[in-house]
């Protein structure tokens, strides 16, 4: 360390040695009365004070800055900077003045070791411009931030190997923004995770501002929210990882609150974050960033461009790369997965029967093998409360906790044997441990996987809570709707027809699934004359954009002969009393049918063993498509 670096700490660290002490202390720190103002002189002045023990603050007269700062304004030194300044500072502390010695000289003799940024590809004029120093002492990069009440720094070590520590934040003090001059360019700014990033920006022409840190995505709003840059456009460049997804859901949500324009900024696989993309090829990396910052074509332009093949064909590789987009998710029903082509994919599945067949069980146990497996669901239950819905899966769960342990279901619990606190006192020690055994599990799997949305909502609404859910969150759930008949009309809609109300609320549906690239599941009722006949895509109530739309159309009915439509009315008393007796046995055998299956087999018949008492199906192996 310099002669003038060493004196410039000791007086910063020694206000005492200039500065006559104030009667008040603030945070059990002391302070001092301001030669400037005379604030803290009298029994109701504050004084100067210090956060972090280099910058000093005085509220009265507005002074912020070190102790050379303040004995430059002391002396009306325009420059705190120069060596007529700080040879003031040591004289007024007590300290010789050497014959040579100011930051500005001796950085001139002998540059700063930015040999840690070089290698990151950022030059010594970018790094001097965008005020990094060098602490040799820690052998560190100093990075100037700026939080919201103060101007702070943070260290970057060159060498973190020993400690594994790679920033270090002064006592007190906050990790900030980095470089929010950008914002003063009036051109697109690009948001980086760190300010390395911001620096590779900058380095090859760009404007960045570095968050150093994905929790200060808050800051920077707020900061935008009170000063208002006129930003044309902002370019979110965060981290190729999962917690650099997530701060980028909050901070576009963020933007487009304030009113801003923002795209994501395209980085390729295998690079971590735009200084990788800069260190690996600089000339890509240089056309990339003047790429992403040009100004955009006319509107009418854009729109043409945007629709040509030519435009899409890159969309489309990158859509088939991300996993996310085309990993088929299992449902934990072999051979209904194989029929959908390997389990749930982006697409809208219509799933209907009669009342009180086992559509929404059938449905809801999905939704526990699902989330199981590891993958998150949004249940919009508009008729079923919250409660039912749970009890029913510890229900089930009980029931399967019973036939493993005995064979019998003597230790399952009913749904109301669930939610029924008066029950409990009747049971035994083992059905108390099944019960308990069955919370855990569900706990377990459920917990952070599965969210439940109950009462009435509009199709718009159910959009805006996965769109919420997906940006807050990085993940993309499977949506059930349970069920799409009673859904709340728009406003503009509640004196349409059932049938348009319905149409609407479908054409939301196939737009989440579209836009968002996650599967939709719609629970539907089927039109009353149906109830005795054989069911097909017309069984639907308001069935026509159901058997338009849907990409997977199916019907659950019981597994009994069943006359064709026009059958007269002996008939259909005759199928009548069979259903009843269908419905009364324990398990019910159901079947399954495909009336529409884009992309795979149409007709393909599963069978399921249904029971009714503990919510619980079971695919029936001994019959249905051998093919499947």
């Amino acid at each position: 360390m310099q002669d003038w670096q060493q004196d410039i700490l000791f007086i910063n660290s020694h206000p005492e040695k200039h500065l006559q002490r104030a009667k008040k202390t603030v945070q059990g720190k002391p302070t001092y009365i301001c030669p400037l103002c005379g604030n803290g002189s009298g029994s109701e002045g504050d004084g100067i004070t210090t956060k972090d023990d280099i910058h000093y603050k005085c509220f009265k007269c507005g002074f912020y800055g070190d102790m050379i700062q303040l004995i430059a304004e002391e002396n009306g030194i325009t420059d705190p900077n120069s060596r007529e300044a700080i040879d003031a500072a040591r004289r007024a502390w007590g300290i010789t003045v050497p014959a040579q010695t100011t930051r500005r000289e001796e950085t001139k003799k002998k540059p700063m070791d930015l040999s840690y940024l070089q290698a990151r590809g950022i030059s010594q004029g970018t790094a001097e411009r965008l005020g990094f120093k060098y602490n040799p002492d820690k052998r560190s990069i100093v990075i100037p931030v700026q939080t919201e009440d103060q101007e702070s720094y943070i260290e970057r070590l060159t060498e973190p190997q020993q400690s594994g520590i790679r920033y270090q934040i002064p006592k007190g003090t906050k990790s900030g923004l980095f470089n929010l001059g950008a914002l003063a360019a009036g051109t697109p700014v690009f948001i980086t995770e760190g300010a390395i990033d911001a620096a590779s920006i900058e380095e090859v022409g760009g404007h960045a501002v570095g968050l150093n840190s994905t929790s200060n995505t808050g800051l920077l709003i707020r900061y935008l929210e009170k000063h208002r840059p006129r930003i044309d456009l902002f370019i979110i460049a965060l981290d190729n990882d999962e917690a650099g997804r997530q701060g980028a859901g909050t901070l576009s949500k963020g933007l487009q609150d304030l009113g801003y324009r923002w795209k994501s900024y395209p980085l390729k696989d295998g690079y971590k974050d735009v200084n990788d993309a800069l260190i690996d090829n600089r000339k890509d990396f240089e056309r990339s960033i003047a790429e992403a910052a040009a100004p955009q074509p006319a509107a009418e332009q854009e729109e043409i461009e945007s629709r040509k093949v030519k435009a899409l064909l890159p969309i489309f590789k990158e859509y088939i790369q991300d996993q996310r987009n085309n990993k088929a998710i299992p449902t934990g029903f072999e051979r209904f997965d194989k029929a959908i082509g390997g389990g749930l994919l982006p697409r809208f599945y219509i799933i209907g029967a009669v009342t009180s067949l086992g559509k929404t069980a059938l449905v809801m146990q999905i939704a526990d093998q699902i989330a199981k497996a590891g993958t998150d669901v949004l249940i919009f239950s508009l008729e079923m409360g919250k409660e039912e819905l749970i009890a029913r899966s510890i229900s089930r769960e009980t029931y399967i906790a019973s036939i493993d342990k005995t064979g019998k279901t003597d230790l399952a619990k009913t749904e109301l044997g669930i939610i029924m606190p008066q029950r409990y006192a009747g049971y035994s020690q083992d059905e108390k441990k099944v019960i308990a055994a069955a919370y855990e599990k569900y706990a377990e799997y459920a917990g952070d996987r599965i969210s439940i949305y109950e009462g009435k909502h509009t199709a718009d609404e159910i959009q805006q809570k996965v769109d919420k859910y997906i940006s807050f969150t990085g993940r993309k759930p499977v949506v059930i709707v349970d069920y799409l008949q009673i859904i709340q009309p728009p406003a503009e809609l509640r004196r349409a027809s059932t049938k348009e109300q319905v149409d609407y609320s479908i054409d939301v549906f196939t737009a989440i699934r579209r836009d968002k690239k996650v599967p939709v599941i719609g629970i539907s009722s089927f039109n009353r004359s149906n109830y005795t006949t054989v069911a097909d895509g017309s069984s639907f109530k308001e069935s026509g954009s159901i058997e338009y739309s849907g990409d997977t159309v199916i019907t659950l009915e019981l597994d009994i002969d069943r006359p064709s439509k026009g059958s007269d009315g002996a008939q259909q008393n005759k199928m009548r009393e069979l259903i009843k007796e269908a419905m009364r046995a324990d398990p019910r055998e159901i079947k399954l049918t495909f009336q529409k299956n884009r992309g795979n087999r149409v007709g393909s018949v599963i069978y399921f063993r249904y029971f009714p008492k503990f919510n619980f199906f079971e695919e029936d192996w001994t019959r249905g498509d051998h093919e499947l």
